[in-house]
């Protein structure tokens, strides 16, 4: 027997995890905020968002805009954070514009510098020597903690880099 998706037709739970909140201690942070964190926990969720943001330089400032309506990622986390709310009857504290770790994506894998940043040895295009070994590399967000997946991809660049200064010495 199937179960109904709990967020509605053909949408999954995104990425959640809880833990107990920080100690704020010194942290500057508003006190309201510092006395929510002393007796709650803390939720954190993760999933691909679109990569599409701008980046701007104004008045000597970079800003980087993104619309998080574009991505689904962030309405799923809205829903699920209500779901948990209204199981627990906790009120979930969550920022009203969310955050993102990549909001224009990397210097992505590709097969020319049209299509990409980075060749498959993680080499930037034109710019001998110059490599890239994280998850900015791949050509789109993992999802979740991604840390296997962005070791498996460092470890290859250093396999490509100590095969080619092997060979070039």
């Amino acid at each position: 027997m199937t179960q109904p998706d709990p967020l509605g037709a053909g949408r999954a739970w995104p990425m959640i995890a809880d833990s107990a909140a920080p100690t704020p201690g010194g942290m500057p942070l508003p006190t309201w905020l510092k006395r929510k964190m002393m007796h709650g926990s803390l939720i954190v969720g993760m999933g691909p968002d679109a990569q599409d943001g701008v980046v701007r330089c104004t008045h000597g400032r970079m800003r980087i805009d993104y619309d998080p309506s574009r991505s689904a990622i962030y309405r799923d986390l809205a829903d699920a954070y209500a779901k948990i709310s209204a199981a627990t009857g906790r009120h979930i504290l969550h920022f009203q514009r969310p955050l993102t770790v990549h909001p224009t994506g990397g210097a992505c894998l590709g097969q020319t510098v049209d299509s990409g940043v980075v060749d498959s040895n993680g080499e930037v295009f034109g710019v001998d020597g110059l490599f890239v070994a994280d998850a900015a590399a791949l050509p789109g967000p993992v999802g979740g903690p991604p840390a296997i997946t962005v070791a498996a991809w460092a470890a290859h660049v250093a396999d490509r880099f100590i095969e080619r200064s092997t060979h070039s010495a």
